[in-house]
């Protein structure tokens, strides 16, 4: 049985292939956040990243496996951040700062 919540194309870690896929990887967030421009993410911009991701991930990993279902449930990761760190009273739009919390990466 495999399991939903881990799949390939994280958005912060590295597919099980490489070896470690549950420590944070700076390279991959990187290319993730890079979408992230300004202080808010539309949900076409998070729809974008994540993508992005998917194909990169694909592009490097021989074993790159996502089911029709995994890839469902990787699009509903991603509005469960635009929702929890949206404000809706101001926007749809998460917050960008909270977002790069969420996914490991600490600022000051």
């Amino acid at each position: 049985m495999q399991t939903v919540i881990e799949h390939d194309g994280s958005l912060s870690r590295n597919d099980i292939y490489f070896g470690d896929d549950h420590t944070f990887n700076a390279t991959i967030w990187d290319s993730v956040a890079a979408w992230f421009t300004n202080s808010t993410i539309s949900i076409s911009t998070a729809i974008a990243a994540r993508a992005a991701r998917l194909v990169a991930a694909a592009a490097v990993n021989p074993e790159f496996n996502m089911s029709a279902s995994a890839v469902e449930f990787s699009g509903i990761e991603t509005a469960l951040y635009m929702t929890v760190f949206a404000d809706p009273e101001v926007s749809s739009e998460a917050k960008t700062e909270w977002v790069s919390v969420l996914f490991g990466e600490w600022t000051d």
